[in-house]
């Protein structure tokens, strides 16, 4: 079964549970396979921005 929002395959109810890393990585993969570079690209932007809030929320002085 094919989630339509993402093309990333959706697992069932009763199939193993992916964990978020691993439905990120199927994400990033399957627009790849599909040439959406663009959207790659901002899916990175956004992770490096939630990186930097964590990281300042964990180093606050820095």
């Amino acid at each position: 079964m094919i989630n339509a929002a993402t093309d990333v395959p959706a697992t069932s109810p009763d199939g193993p549970c992916l964990t978020p890393g691993e439905a990120l990585a199927k994400l990033f993969l399957a627009n790849a396979d599909k040439g959406r570079n663009a959207e790659n690209d901002v899916f990175v932007e956004e992770l490096l921005k939630r990186r930097r809030v964590i990281q300042a929320l964990v180093n606050p002085g820095e």
